[in-house]
């Protein structure tokens, strides 16, 4: 089995409908069931993170200038 390192420091990790995100300081990443691979955002995507956590409404993903929210189905920027 190959393994690689990540290029970041993990900085929070968060289960959400079954899947395993991370984030880094610069970007977030899915466990698919071998290694992290980095999530592509459509559109605008957060430029800094630094946790995720999860509520009623979905995954949250948090940084110092961003706040994402991800419902299941789209990421939405909150404001």
């Amino acid at each position: 089995m190959e393994t690689r390192e990540l290029s970041h420091e993990l900085l929070s990790l968060a289960w959400y409908g079954g899947r395993l995100y991370a984030c880094s300081a610069q970007a977030l990443y899915v466990w698919d069931g071998a290694r992290f691979q980095v999530h592509a955002f459509e559109g605008d995507g957060p430029r800094t993170l630094q946790s995720l956590s999860v509520g009623e409404s979905g995954l949250c993903a948090v940084g110092p200038k961003d706040l994402f929210l991800y419902d299941g189905t789209a990421w939405t920027r909150i404001d």
